[in-house]
């Protein structure tokens, strides 16, 4: 399991609107997505496990997600139609470059799965 870079670095800005909508527009939709996200967040970073994966960020990521799409959408209905386009069609792209590592396809060689290793703290 392994969240997709883009969709997880957009969707903290997206979070922080998710807040802004609740309180200024007045919207529970996305203050409520907001709340879910940070209880569910509470709990992951309280667990008491010395090792953390990604899958016991599976429950946060969801609502972060959720937080994209209704900040996307946002966008989408004030005719700002470009950023969502592109964040999706970019998320597809980073999908498809992640494949094989996804679907654990046969890689070239022993250390051929350094090229997806974008920072130095991830070797």
């Amino acid at each position: 399991l392994l969240g997709n870079p883009l969709t997880m670095l957009l969707g903290l800005p997206a979070l922080l609107w998710c807040l802004w909508a609740g309180i200024v527009q007045r919207r529970r939709d996305t203050l409520a997505v907001f709340v879910l996200y940070a209880a569910s967040l509470g709990f992951w970073i309280i667990a008491a496990k010395p090792v953390q994966f990604y899958y016991h960020y599976l429950l946060p990521s969801c609502f972060l997600l959720i937080a994209l799409a209704l900040a996307l959408d946002a966008l989408w209905q004030r005719g700002k139609r470009r950023l969502p386009i592109a964040a999706l069609v970019a998320s597809c792209a980073l999908f498809g470059w992640f494949y094989p590592i996804l679907s654990a396809a046969p890689l070239e060689g022993p250390g051929s799965f350094a090229h997806w290793m974008w920072l130095d703290s991830w070797r």
